[in-house]
């Protein structure tokens, strides 16, 4: 007599299976978008990277200059082209080191250059303390005067 229907139709399932493969295409394009979460946070850690480096670099300037000023007191003959060696950055420069621009083997001998023209940048190249070939070079390049007066440090990963 009574015919009682129980269960879920077919359209209702077809309309479910839609309204499901919507919401998972809006949620994929979120996070894997160009705009998405993933991209987003990988660049946020090469910008961290960035400022790392160039902190570690400023510190290790710094610290050169504090040497530099106290050991000019007493020797008047000092020039910040000659201080400014690779030998005493490493040694203020902490957890990264001095590197070419095409591997990461360590550089022990040089010198910071002294730009005497504001146009004309130097360049000294860092990589992490200990780092293996593939590791990410950072140029870091910089302007320097004889005072010594570090400005316009611009850090890029050196791309490969």
């Amino acid at each position: 007599m009574f015919k009682s229907n129980k269960g879920v139709t077919l359209v209702a399932l077809v309309i479910t299976i839609i309204v499901l493969l919507i919401l998972a295409g809006v949620s994929i394009s979120l996070i894997a978008g160009p705009n998405g979460v993933l991209t987003k946070s990988k660049k946020a850690a090469k910008d961290t990277d960035i400022a790392n480096v160039k902190d570690a670099f400023e510190l290790a300037v710094a610290g050169v200059a504090v040497e530099y000023q106290d050991d000019s007191i007493t020797n008047l003959s000092l020039t910040a082209g000659n201080y400014f060696t690779y030998a005493r950055i490493k040694a203020n420069l902490d957890g990264y080191q001095i590197c070419s621009a095409t591997s990461t083997t360590e550089e022990t001998t040089g010198k910071l250059e002294v730009s005497t023209d504001a146009s004309s940048k130097s360049t000294i190249y860092l990589c992490k303390k200990g780092a293996t070939s593939g590791a990410t070079i950072y140029k870091v390049e910089y302007l320097m005067s004889d005072a010594p007066a570090f400005s316009g440090i611009v850090v890029t990963p050196v791309e490969e």
